[in-house]
């Protein structure tokens, strides 16, 4: 194995595009593109991806998105997505030892979050556990019928501080930029939480994907005033990774895209921040015309 930088893009890219043939090399290209600019990787030290060798050729690819947490005690916690990851037919009996090697740091906390059937077999052997059940999908027209909570909800405004646990203020900012929409909750009681949406489209609708939450509990608490300031970016569908199945009166459940993760702390919490779901398969955002009001938001992007 080898680690994959800039000098490998086109290589990487023909490889990708090899393993997942619906999306051309230029997309895969445009990826690695903005998995550099983010930064995420560079600032904890982590390759942008590795190669799985046969001699000198690459035959295997994964994909690395990394960054930073800060933690309530002032410490760093580096957590590292495993992405697009895909290895020639004919070498796959080595691809648990391809695995192995990517996961390579007993301190980092690893997340995959979209594995194949065949690879949610392996993750528990490397110690994964499964974080969700499924998905569920809320109408919001139908949430926002729902107690606010007795909190308050609000878009981070650009270059507004943010001194609490979560990821670093300037990563904040690059998902802003890659289609994403930072969100502050404050409660009644207690700190305030950081709370990321990817902004995107389902069916053709528009729609918000949770992808950063310290609690999900405590947002859920909240999800009259989420389903209020979201109807009024024009979004009309909210979804978040579930925990339990079951469907309600306001909420659907879908038994899909499982997501796992080897370390510790998400009982309660979502975390797909800085993994491809942002950055792979970034929205693509258009700037307001004017200086942002406080739920200020527009986006153009790709399905969910």
């Amino acid at each position: 194995m080898r680690p994959l930088d800039e000098k490998d893009f086109a290589l990487a890219a023909e490889l990708l595009h090899e393993g997942f043939p619906r999306l051309r090399p230029a997309f895969w290209a445009a990826a690695l593109q903005r998995l550099q600019r983010y930064g995420g990787n560079a600032q904890t030290g982590v390759p942008l991806g590795w190669f799985m060798l046969q001699g000198d050729e690459p035959v295997g690819v994964v994909l690395t998105p990394a960054s930073l947490r800060q933690r309530p005690d002032g410490s760093s916690q580096c957590v590292v997505n495993l992405s697009s990851w895909y290895v020639r037919p004919e070498f796959r009996w080595r691809a648990g030892f391809m695995l192995r090697g990517v996961l390579n740091d007993a301190t980092t906390v690893y997340t995959d979050l979209t594995p194949t059937p065949e690879v949610q077999k392996m993750l528990p052997l490397l110690g994964f556990d499964a974080v969700n059940r499924g998905v569920a999908l809320h109408l919001l027209p139908l949430l926002c019928l729902h107690p606010g909570g007795g909190g308050q909800l609000r878009v981070l405004q650009p270059g507004e501080p943010w001194p609490h646990a979560g990821p670093p203020r300037e990563q904040i900012e690059a998902h802003r930029e890659l289609g994403c929409l930072p969100l502050v909750l404050q409660p009644a009681t207690g700190a305030p939480q950081l709370l990321v949406l990817k902004l995107c489209r389902l069916r053709g609708l528009p729609a918000a994907q949770l992808v950063y939450a310290d609690s999900i509990s405590q947002l859920l608490a909240h999800r009259g005033a989420l389903a209020r300031l979201l109807l009024r970016q024009g979004v009309l569908l909210f979804m978040h990774d579930a925990r339990q199945p079951g469907s309600t009166p306001t909420r659907w459940f879908r038994r899909r895209d499982l997501w796992f993760v080897r370390g510790s702390g998400f009982a309660d919490r979502t975390d797909a921040f800085a993994s491809e779901l942002c950055i792979i398969h970034a929205s693509r955002t258009q700037a307001p015309a004017g200086p942002a009001s406080p739920d200020t938001a527009r986006t153009a992007g790709p399905a969910c």
